[in-house]
């Protein structure tokens, strides 16, 4: 009776545990990965070995049917969830209401009944033929009509492994998709205008120039980027001639050449993946070197959460600068929450302009790329619109 106590006490926690963390474990947390994954790991385990000790209460409050067929057919169940649910996205365009949901798992449901009963039971069945004397074992195997389909089934995997490694493509990398060559492009050219931008802050410090006189020894207002952009002269006027620093992930990659095109003396610092926690110190770099400009851009939270802590350590670190931080626009769980955030914390800083490229965007497709989440070249032109407008607005 003690033994079984303990048991039910052990596996019932483990059981609140183990759903406590499928809802409160974020993949966004630093934490999960210094040492609460290992332990989510372990009550798991123990949930397991509880729960299949024949004493235990779970081991019979957990055995029927629902959880039994969905047992029996895990293995398939985790085989085809991944490919059904990128194909469901690729084809629906990242359609997340809830009827696609539900038709996701009951296709993959679906899929793995059909898997379990006839691969996977096709291989359970598997019998040995009955032993007859002078019968040599390889005579035997192939006697079975399991084995047959079996051997079948390995000779094209081995085939076509053995042809996949032979090809030649396989020892050259991964051929760059569209947005990849986009990007390495961009930085190329990115690096080339910081570059002189930088040169030019350098030379503006020296001279102990105002981020006002900077401005008025902008060039005239170029024509055709009125049409580009959609801006009017009074707009691209205002913004031509500013110092910025702009900070960002992939996206801000993508975009920073149309920005250096509307603002010449402006220094992107941007990298593909790109945390929110990286800003601050990349920030506190320019500063600490007289080049952080009046006007900063910020295009973060692509690839994560942004986090009270590192936003605070940002708004710090740029002081009464102007901040134009650019919502994000993608189909990712953090990105609402990111947004909610920046919207909320608009009130509390007089220098932070929220630029809404979700809203701009939501209606438009056709301004992202094939992952929806980076804008293609027009989508760049139209991202760098906005980021202008904002700032020419400020200004009045």
């Amino acid at each position: 009776p003690r033994v079984k106590r303990n048991l039910d006490m052990l596996g019932i926690g483990s059981l609140v545990l183990t759903i406590i963390g499928f809802f409160w474990l974020n993949g966004q947390w630093s934490a999960t990965y210094m040492g609460l994954m290992f332990v989510f790991t372990a009550v798991i385990a123990g949930l397991i070995a509880i729960t299949s000790h024949p004493a235990s209460f779970l081991s019979h409050a957990l055995d029927n049917k629902v959880l039994n067929y969905l047992g029996t057919r895990s293995y398939s169940i985790y085989l085809y969830q991944l490919p059904v649910f990128v194909f469901f996205d690729k084809f629906t365009h990242h359609n997340d209401s809830f009827i696609v949901n539900l038709l996701k798992i009951a296709v993959v449901l679906g899929i793995a009944e059909l898997s379990y009963r006839y691969v996977e039971n096709v291989f359970r069945r598997f019998k040995k033929p009955a032993m007859q004397p002078g019968v040599t074992l390889k005579a035997r195997f192939f006697a079975s009509r399991q084995a047959k389909i079996m051997a079948t089934v390995a000779a094209v995997f081995l085939l076509g492994t053995v042809n996949a490694v032979a090809a030649k493509q396989s020892a050259k990398p991964r051929p760059e998709t569209q947005l990849q060559k986009r990007l390495h492009a961009n930085a190329s050219e990115i690096s080339a205008k910081n570059k002189r931008a930088l040169e030019a802050a350098k030379a503006s410090n020296a001279k102990k120039k105002s981020a006002k006189k900077s401005s008025a020894a902008a060039k005239p207002v170029d024509p055709t980027l009125l049409s580009k952009y959609g801006l009017t002269k009074d707009q691209l006027g205002k913004i031509s001639g500013n110092a910025v620093t702009a900070v960002g992930d992939s996206v801000m990659v993508d975009v920073a050449p149309d920005l250096q095109e509307l603002m010449p003396n402006t220094v992107a610092d941007a990298a593909v993946g790109r945390q929110a926690y990286s800003v601050p110190g990349i920030l506190q770099s320019y500063a600490g070197r007289g080049v952080l400009a009046p006007n900063v851009i910020i295009s973060i939270g692509t690839n994560g959460t942004i986090g009270e802590d590192v936003f605070k350590q940002i708004m710090n670190t740029v002081g009464d600068r102007q901040v134009y931080w650019v919502n994000g626009y993608a189909d990712r769980s953090w990105i609402a929450t990111n947004n909610q955030f920046l919207t909320s914390q608009e009130s509390q800083y007089p220098n932070l302009h929220i630029v809404d490229w979700y809203d701009a965007v939501k209606d438009h497709a056709d301004w992202l790329g094939d992952d929806h989440v980076h804008p293609n070249p027009n989508g760049s032109v139209q991202y760098a619109a906005e980021i202008a407008k904002a700032m020419a607005d400020s200004k009045k």
